[in-house]
């Protein structure tokens, strides 16, 4: 007598898949395997508390996120948990859907959209068209003459034996 076998659930593949993961993984373990720090009684109250408020799965979602960013520390699994919290998130399911509706976040370099600080007021003469400033050939003559002179005394001074070396 060969036959099939077959389930029937009233609970779609999303839901199943929580119910297995809320089962599945405790937010302590998911702490601890994952390296997030020393978890003492102080820890795990925190981790309670969390769960007692959320739920343990979203608790495991934060931990989760923290993961796949690099982020190995109890402070950004709290920031996450805050957010959900103040979103009124519910469930996992829940927290993906809000996130897709809440604009990430940009940060902006510099005054972006700001007046500036203060505004510099230009002389006329720097916009004036057609003003071109002649050299003062006098005053090339007399800097040739100092720039002669210097030249003198510095070799005066290699000849003294002053040790200046060029």
């Amino acid at each position: 007598m060969g036959g099939t076998y077959t389930e029937s659930t009233s609970k779609n593949p999303s839901e199943k898949n929580e119910q297995q993961q809320r089962a599945g993984e405790c937010p302590v373990t998911f702490f601890k395997e994952n390296e997030f720090g020393r978890l003492g009684s102080y820890m795990q109250g925190k981790i309670k508390s969390w769960c007692d408020s959320l739920s343990g799965s979203l608790v495991v979602e934060a931990l989760k996120r923290a993961v796949e960013r690099g982020k190995h520390y109890w402070s950004y699994v709290d920031a996450i948990l805050v957010k959900w919290e103040l979103l009124q998130v519910r469930n996992v399911k829940d927290a993906r859907e809000k996130e897709k509706q809440v604009k990430p976040y940009k940060k902006t370099i510099g005054r972006a959209g700001r007046k500036p600080v203060r505004t510099e007021m230009l002389p006329d003469w720097f916009t004036e068209e057609g003003f071109v400033e002649v050299p003062d050939e006098s005053l090339d003559v007399e800097f040739e003459v100092e720039k002669a002179k210097l030249m003198a005394e510095l070799e005066a001074f290699r000849e003294r034996g002053a040790g200046v070396v060029m």
